[in-house]
């Protein structure tokens, strides 16, 4: 994504909120759009959320001064056929109204996850359930 943005002429810094601590957050005022995103395993990685709960009042504002807020996720829910609205009202809007955002945001969307099922994939027991739970609403 942030390829394509920067092929548009947009200046596209990236976070992984997860390794980043929350001093070290930049400031939202000195950006003129925000895209949020988050995998799914169940819910939303923990920072993902915590994120925009610790900003809701300023996203808020910031909106009203013309910020652009996008948020996204990638889950497999959403590849599979006829399955994609559901994913966008589980795991975006409902989310969206649990953090007091859903005003604040101007677009949203869903895509499907990929499985790394290579032999050096770190598979745990949570990925090996999910797979089992994919593989059993596809046949």
């Amino acid at each position: 994504m942030a390829e394509t943005l920067e092929k548009q002429g947009l200046e596209t810094p990236l976070l992984d909120l997860r390794h980043t601590k929350q001093k070290q957050w930049p400031l939202l005022a000195s950006f003129d759009g925000l895209l949020v995103g988050s995998g799914i395993r169940i819910r939303w990685v923990r920072e993902a959320t915590t994120f925009p709960k610790k900003h809701a009042e300023e996203l808020k504002a910031l909106k009203a001064k013309g910020l652009v807020v996008g948020v996204f996720v990638s889950c497999g829910t959403a590849s599979i056929p006829g399955k994609l609205e559901e994913a966008r009202q589980n795991y975006i809007e409902k989310v969206l109204a649990e953090v007091g955002i859903t005003d604040a945001v101007d677009t949203y969307d869903a895509s499907g996850g990929v499985f790394d099922l290579s032999p050096s994939a770190p598979l745990g027991f949570l990925d090996k359930k999910m797979l089992a739970a994919v593989t059993k609403a596809r046949r």
